[in-house]
């Protein structure tokens, strides 16, 4: 067997061969993190796990590349090299011949500005779903682990929200606790994980009366921690004790219309 044997004084540059990014951002941030996968196509995802959005240009002829948004199932064209990103955010470009067809105008929070604060909220636990019961009206922001600090499951915000005339529109949430679905008129938007939470509801609005659900769902977290109170390994683990984190939407409801 032939075995390539590296020296002492040159194991850190052989290394660097294998470790050092082939992708260049500039500036340098070790909170970046890139995937450079190739196949048939290039791919390229970028997620900023920083607590700080970071600005900066990526080098690569971004006129062949697409960006892809899979919170809103769109594609967006790139109009240069820079890149923004918000913290706990991805940013997913793919090397391909762009169909103009499956072009999308970014969402932006332009146009009249709604704050939504009036809901009727109900629970259900997890293997309950979707029979939600405990209805009540609340006005945002709502934690609703003031009212029950055990509870894990499902929180729904219901409202109905009028269109004088179809539009534009789009919903921002700006902090839920934790993964949030949202339903327009009994169609699901999708499931997104990170605030801000942006949906698009343009091509599911009508003119009139439009149903909004918004379901929050957290994690087994409260359970977990409120049945190991006086566990002694799960204190040892860290796992017992309250919860930190609030349930239910934490900040404001906006909706846009342009």
């Amino acid at each position: 067997v032939d075995y390539d044997y590296i020296s002492l004084d040159n194991l850190v540059d052989k290394v660097k061969e294998f470790v050092e990014p082939t992708l260049k951002i500039n500036p340098y941030s070790k909170d970046i993190r890139v995937l450079d996968y190739t196949n048939d196509n290039h791919i390229l995802y970028l997620f900023n796990e920083d607590n700080k959005i970071y600005k900066g240009t990526i080098d690569i002829d971004y006129e062949k590349y697409y960006e892809y948004d899979a919170w809103n199932n769109k594609v967006y064209k790139l109009d240069s090299n820079e890149i923004v990103l918000e913290p706990n955010k991805g940013l997913l470009l793919i090397e391909d011949k762009i169909d103009n067809k499956l072009l999308s105008e970014r969402i932006r929070l332009d146009g009249e500005k709604i704050q939504l604060t009036n809901f009727e909220r109900s629970i259900c636990d997890a293997t309950d779903y979707p029979c939600f019961i405990k209805k009540s009206y609340i006005v945002l922001p709502d934690d609703y682990s003031k009212e029950d600090k055990a509870f894990s499951g499902f929180i729904r915000y219901e409202k109905e929200i009028e269109i004088l005339d179809k539009k534009k529109a789009i919903l921002e949430i700006t902090d839920a606790y934790e993964g949030v679905e949202v339903f327009i008129n009994g169609t699901s938007l999708g499931i997104q994980a990170v605030p801000n939470f942006i949906y698009d509801l343009s091509d599911y609005i009508k003119e009139g009366k439009n149903k909004l659900v918004i379901e929050v769902a957290t994690t087994l977290e409260r359970q977990i921690k409120a049945k190991n109170k006086f566990d002694m390994r799960a204190i040892a683990l860290g796992q017992a004790g309250k919860p930190k984190d609030p349930t239910g939407i934490n900040g404001e409801v906006n909706l846009y219309l342009d």
